[in-house]
């Protein structure tokens, strides 16, 4: 593979083929055509398939050959609807519900929160993403997390709440390291500590993601040969006319 290629897929892979960037394609319009035309294809297969392509149509000014036949391909449109319907149910059952429920920060901040609710999304992260790793280094390294000693097994539990914020507790490289969330904290500490956790999140579930994407490109390959098939179809109408 070139270089070039082997970076774009590289960059593409960590960054631009993330989970946030699949929202856009299952907007409400794009799920109503595929699921809508998943659903009426065989209705409308079984009701056309014992007509002819053409039947004869008597007007007062003559007899007529009228095409039946639709101008496209319906089978390719169809399976093109099974690779949406496939990366849309993937889609809902595996991008990671932080993702989903808070595209943005200022999404977040609408919902009411405290902003000691986040170190409970540390908390659900740290189960759940794929790299702890980097996320531990972030908080370290910006001074969110702080080491601290005699834990007395406490580290990687659940959030506690006490009256100096709420308080998570982690272990990362046979250290313990303390992150405290209350009030008081300024909206950019919190907004930082969102988009680590929205960043982690974002790069999960790796198998999960690339799939979605290979059967969204795949939908819209076959979208895209329709679409060109009714273009034909029209030019060489009006060329022929």
């Amino acid at each position: 593979m070139p270089g070039w290629a082997s970076e774009f897929l590289d960059e593409w892979s960590r960054v631009r083929g993330h989970w946030q960037e699949l929202g856009r394609f299952f907007k409400v319009p794009a799920i109503r055509f595929f699921v809508s035309w998943f659903a009426l294809i065989p209705v409308i297969a079984n009701a056309m398939s014992e007509l002819p392509d053409r039947v004869e149509v008597a007007l007062p000014t003559g007899s007529y050959s009228v095409l039946v036949a639709l101008p496209f391909s319906w089978q390719v449109l169809w399976v093109s609807s099974i690779f949406y319907a496939f990366a849309f149910l993937l889609y809902v059952l595996r991008c990671p519900n932080f993702i989903k429920s808070n595209p943005d920060f200022s999404a977040f901040l609408n919902k009411g929160h405290s902003y000691r609710w986040l170190a409970w999304e540390l908390y659900y992260g740290w189960q759940g993403i794929d790299d702890r790793a980097k996320l531990a280094d972030r908080l370290i390294s910006k001074g969110y997390a702080t080491e601290v000693e005699n834990l007395s097994g406490r580290c990687d539990s659940s959030p506690r709440v006490e009256q100096r914020g709420t308080i998570w507790h982690f272990s990362h490289n046979e250290h313990a390291y303390e992150v405290c969330l209350s009030e008081e904290d300024a909206e950019q500490k919190v907004g930082d500590i969102f988009w680590e956790i929205f960043g982690r999140w974002a790069g999960s579930r790796a198998i999960s993601r690339h799939l979605v994407w290979c059967s969204l490109m795949a939908s819209i390959v076959l979208f895209a040969f329709v679409v060109l098939q009714n273009i034909w179809a029209g030019f060489t109408f009006f060329v022929g006319g």
